[in-house]
């Protein structure tokens, strides 16, 4: 028995850390594709990316559409791909590991909008959490006296966004199956972000721009699955701490491809907001009556 244990904590441990080098690996393909495509064009090719590989699997699993939270999805898509925007945006503009990690502060709003919306109490643990996690976010902005970088907070706005898109995920996720969920925000996303990208006039030049644009709906599809998997081998309470491996990822990236280095201020802030999520994330949760088990929705 105890052997089946941690082989399932292994194996959790290890596919949480597939999906957080998954998830690292579409900010590096959304950084460099930024240097030949406007973020419009980022935006749509990952959810059109996304919804050729979903529909595949909706059909062979057979999952009905029919739904009765169609508003709840459209609220959840709109959420989400706002937080993409903001996301693919400051990518490009500030080092991938800054970007990666304010929008993994995600877990220091959660507790904040379900207060808000679910009327869920937030525990101690949260609130501490909280408050170290804003310090380590305000340590990484290091403001000037002219104020904050305008970028730094577009890139804060993606992780609130997330954290939006998380809690109407867990609001519907009594009826919901994943693949619907998946497949109604890759389709709301493809739909409204396929204006923006013809407005844009982009254009994509060869193949090679091709692949790499549609590597960042591949990456983050496959980090979804990796995720799904991990949180159904073992308690989210020991494999949780793992996601955060994208931030590291990100930063050896950044590194290794752009010669991107962090001071050691910014590094302190970083492992601080990192702790803070991570407290924030195992923090005990109210449970829901009916609720199923969270699975969390990239």
């Amino acid at each position: 028995m105890i052997t089946e244990r941690k082989n399932h904590f292994f194996h959790g441990a290890l596919y949480i850390t597939l999906s957080a080098l998954c998830f690292a690996a579409v900010g590096s393909m959304a950084k460099y594709s930024s240097n030949f495509a406007c973020t419009e064009t980022i935006v749509f090719f990952r959810n059109a990316t996304a919804l050729l590989m979903v529909v595949p699997v909706l059909l062979y699993k057979r999952v009905p559409l029919k739904t009765k939270s169609f508003k709840l999805h459209l609220l959840r898509s709109l959420f989400g791909l706002t937080a993409m925007y903001c996301y693919f945006y400051s990518i490009h503009k500030l080092q991938l590991a800054e970007a990666v990690l304010f929008s993994y502060s995600s877990p220091l709003y959660l507790p904040i909008i379900s207060l808000i919306w679910l009327k869920e109490r937030i525990h101690f643990a949260s609130a501490a959490a909280i408050i170290i996690g804003f310090f380590g976010v305000f340590i990484i902005l290091n403001p000037t006296v002219s104020g904050f970088n305008a970028v730094s907070l577009i890139a804060i706005s993606a992780g609130f966004m997330a954290a939006m898109a998380m809690v109407t995920v867990r609001n519907m996720s009594i009826s919901e199956p994943v693949l619907r969920t998946v497949f109604y925000f890759a389709f709301f996303s493809t739909l409204v972000s396929l204006f923006p990208f013809l407005l844009s006039g982009s254009s994509v030049a060869n193949l090679k721009q091709l692949s790499a644009l549609m590597s960042t709906g591949f990456f983050a599809l496959c980090g979804q699955m990796f995720m799904t998997r991990g949180y159904s081998e073992a308690p989210s309470a020991l494999v949780a701490p793992f996601q955060y491996f994208t931030v590291i990822f990100a930063t050896a990236i950044g590194w290794i491809l752009w010669k991107e280095s962090l001071g050691s201020l910014k590094i302190a802030g970083i492992a601080i907001v990192c702790f803070a999520g991570i407290v924030s994330s195992l923090a005990k949760k109210p449970k829901v009556k009916g609720q199923k088990p969270e699975t969390p929705q990239n």
